[in-house]
Parts: C-alpha cells; structure tokens; sequence
C-alpha cells in the first residue's frame, strides 16, 4: 500500500478541509457547516468521548458548538500536517491548544472521506500531552 503524499493542491478534498480547520479556528460553524454533507457522520473512536459517534451536519454543529461554549470560547483544533490519500480520503495530524491557547494538548489523526463535501470524519489515536517529571 502506498502512503499519502502530503499536500497534493490537486486533491479534490484538500480546499474544503483547509478551509474546515480555518473556520474552526474562527468559531465560524455556519461557513463550517456548509463544508459538511447533510448525512455526514463523524465517528471519534477514542474521544473526547470515547466512541463517541455524530450522525448529520447539525448533530456534527452541535458537538463542536458545545465543545467552544463549554471552553469559554477557547476551543480549537489546528491542522499541523496535511496527507492526501489516493483513495480520495485526506488524512489530517491535529492538534488541541490547551485553554491558554498554548501547547497543545491532545494531538490525533483525523481520516476525512467525501467529494466537494466531507462525508466521514474518523478521528483516532487520540494522544494527550504529559508533563516530564
């Protein structure tokens, strides 16, 4: 099997989930609704909560507004690497700043599927941050 290569401007996904995290990290859900298909399910197999699992773009809305209203208006997630599949699929590195909006603190692999409009989300392999003793 062949690996991803990373950032193909050709891919035919790559703009709608650049612009999903952009819109993410401006807490604009209506513009980032418009990215997702009105039967999208997004699936986090590790959390937060684990096997956690949305079902359409309101219920996908929903999560993430609750998720900025219970941080404060602090929470974000940023796309650090970005790898095209030839599947069709786009396969994103995440990160979670902590509530300082600092280092972050979760880091996990996000699957995204779908055309123009992201269809399937998967997120795995959630890993949080730990101090060094």
């Amino acid at each position: 099997m062949a690996l991803p290569a990373r950032m193909d401007e050709t891919h035919p996904l790559l703009a709608s989930v650049l612009r999903f995290y952009r819109y993410l990290e401006l807490r604009d859900l209506a513009r980032l609704g418009q990215l997702l298909d009105d039967d999208a399910v997004w699936i986090a197999a590790t959390g937060p909560p684990p096997g956690m699992s949305l079902h359409g773009r309101h219920e996908i809305l929903t999560h993430l507004a609750r998720r900025i209203n219970d941080s404060g208006g602090t929470f974000t997630a940023r796309a650090v690497e970005v790898f095209c599949g030839g599947d069709g699929s786009v396969i994103v590195v995440q990160e979670e700043p902590d509530e300082a909006g600092a280092d972050p603190a979760t880091t996990a692999l996000v699957r995204i599927e779908g055309r123009a409009a992201m269809s399937r989300i998967v997120t795995f392999s959630a890993a949080h941050r730990t101090e060094n003793p």
